[in-house]
């Protein structure tokens, strides 16, 4: 079946040159999209919550990392003997009520794939709504978080926020770093003058590092994907990587924008994955694990979450782990005016 967005997200990648043709809708884009910005921070931002708010987001349309940061950013704070809760817009949410507090026993279908995984492997308070400001009270209130960690929503102007962090992926091609539809940013590379941090799976382009003044106390760090072992879906068996006995030759099944940083962590241990590229936020069927062979299936958290049973023991989930260094969090902390003992 064809995809608009996956065809513009191929196309970015490729730099295709027929793009430009939408160069005077992306200048029409780029003038709404400021103006809009100037007008919400002037009504909204300084309005702040009785405790602080750091966004993680990205000015790219398709994934950097955000949700993996996300969940290494609340398990850091928690080590630190804070209370963490998440907000989130909930991506292909099919809740007829907001807000949607996400828990062990939320079907992904409520709240999203990546609010649950968020839940699951943060044991912390999530709290999904298109209402991010509303979703923030509702953590307060009744959960009693003292840090709140906004998954996605740089864009979300009505909502204020003490911290900005921006991730962005290597794999990521911004070409010319335009804006939609003739490239993938959200908004114009100069925004990542205001943020706080870059967060980066992998090499910056030079151009992005130029955005972030180390004069103002922004600073950019590097992070990576640790494969820390790999699960059978079926019976729950664990493996280390450097254990598999099993064909390393593998297929992938990837329902993410680019599968090529996770082909990167696989290939550190020897790995060589045949990518079979699903739809993002989508279901997996069994007609998508149907193979002519018997290789071993290898899937993401991510997409292991929106599985519920399937006709196979091939599969195995590929579970990884961010580190954020210490450098890092005690540079936030310092921003968000908090102390710790």
């Amino acid at each position: 079946m064809f995809s608009l967005e996956k065809h513009f997200l191929e196309a970015w990648q490729r730099s295709s040159g027929w793009l430009y043709l939408f160069v005077p809708i992306a200048a029409i884009f780029y003038v709404l999209t400021v103006t809009r910005k100037i007008l919400l921070q002037n009504l909204y931002q300084g309005r702040s919550y009785k405790f602080p708010v750091v966004v993680v987001g990205n000015l790219n349309v398709g994934g950097s990392g955000k949700t993996p940061t996300v969940i290494a950013l609340a398990n850091a704070l928690k080590t630190k003997g804070l209370r963490p809760g998440v907000v989130s817009r909930g991506y292909g949410s099919s809740a007829q009520k907001y807000p949607v507090i996400v828990d062990k026993h939320t079907k992904y279908q409520e709240c999203g794939d990546e609010p649950l995984l968020i839940q699951r492997r943060c044991a912390c308070p999530v709290v999904v709504d298109p209402d991010r400001p509303s979703a923030i009270q509702t953590l307060i209130k009744d959960f009693n978080c003292n840090v709140i960690i906004s998954d996605d929503g740089m864009q979300h102007y009505k909502m204020h926020r003490d911290v900005e962090i921006a991730v962005f992926n290597e794999h990521i091609n911004l070409g010319s770093f335009l804006m939609l539809p003739s490239g993938p940013l959200r908004e114009p590379i100069t925004r990542l003058r205001d943020v706080d941090y870059i967060i980066s799976y992998g090499k910056l382009r030079e151009e992005i590092k130029s955005m972030i003044d180390p004069d103002k106390g922004n600073s950019i760090f590097n992070v990576e994907h640790r494969l820390l072992r790999l699960r059978n879906l079926d019976s729950g068996e664990t493996i280390h990587p450097k254990d598999w006995k099993m064909s390393k030759k593998v297929h992938l099944l990837a329902g993410i924008a680019h599968p090529e940083k996770i082909c990167a962590t696989l290939e550190k241990f020897g790995f060589v994955a045949i990518v079979k590229s699903i739809g993002d936020h989508k279901k997996i069927t069994d007609s998508d694990t149907m193979f002519n062979d018997d290789l071993p299936i290898l899937i993401t958290e991510k997409d292991a979450i929106k599985i519920d049973k399937l006709d196979t023991n091939k599969m195995w989930v590929i579970e990884t782990q961010v580190d954020l260094n210490a450098e890092f969090i005690n540079s936030l902390l310092g921003k968000l005016k908090i102390s710790v003992n």
